[in-house]
């Protein structure tokens, strides 16, 4: 008799301890672990998209000038236009308007910072010439109802200037401006991304480029200027 006692105290205090061993796992224990992750500014070049279908890439040969980025990692002018306003045979003495040859006038511009500053491009003309001798007096550029775009659909777009006009050898004037984010959120921030902003001719609307000689100014022969195109961060 004395060894069944025994036996059941043994069970009784077995079950108790094991009931209480479950209820501390249970009810006190806790842990903590860590998730890690590191980005690096992008230096890789962004391919030039489509600027009738962001989400591509280019295909086709474009009308680009030259872009450097050697100092602008997560930064980037990606792409530039240039503006041909063909061969024209009417020399007058009254202001003429020239429409743009080029198929496809647009820029393009990539924030992969992650830090939603803001960026804004300006874009500057100098002085037509032919040869050394400075030409077409009082020529202007003229862009208007430009568009931007970009692959994803990002909800904060940059604000594109709808009336640029770019005097010859004149200042620089506003082309497009992504404003920095607003609070702690980087999705405030507009311009995110990888952006085209263009002036693309639709049906048969008016171009949106266009080059405006006064009266008197023409003269025979091919005339050419550079258009400088530039990226800074910040508003």
């Amino acid at each position: 008799m004395k060894t069944n006692k025994l036996l059941v105290a043994s069970a009784a205090a077995t079950m108790m301890m094991t009931g209480l061993t479950t209820n501390a796992y249970a009810v006190g224990a806790t842990g903590t672990s860590k998730a890690t992750v590191h980005f690096d500014l992008p230096k890789d070049a962004v391919p030039v998209k489509d600027p009738t279908a962001p989400e591509k890439d280019m295909e086709r040969s474009t009308d680009g000038g030259t872009v450097d980025n050697a100092t602008s990692a997560g930064l980037s002018l990606d792409y530039v236009t240039n503006l041909n306003f063909g061969e024209n045979k009417s020399i007058e003495g009254k202001d003429q308007t020239f429409e743009t040859t080029t198929t496809e006038p647009f820029i393009q511009v990539s924030d992969r910072r992650g830090t939603g500053d803001g960026w804004n491009v300006t874009a500057k003309v100098d002085h037509f010439k032919q040869g050394e001798t400075e030409t077409l007096d009082g020529a202007k550029i003229v862009l208007t109802q430009g568009v931007a775009k970009d692959a994803v659909g990002h909800p904060v777009e940059p604000d594109v200037n709808p009336d640029i006009e770019l005097m010859a050898g004149g200042d620089a004037a506003p082309v497009v401006i992504a404003k920095a984010k607003t609070d702690d959120k980087l999705a405030s921030a507009a311009g995110l991304g990888t952006w085209i902003i263009s002036w693309l001719k639709s049906n048969n609307a008016a171009s949106k480029a266009e080059l405006v000689v006064p009266a008197n100014a023409a003269s025979e022969g091919t005339h050419n200027a550079d258009i400088t195109w530039t990226l800074t961060s910040g508003v």
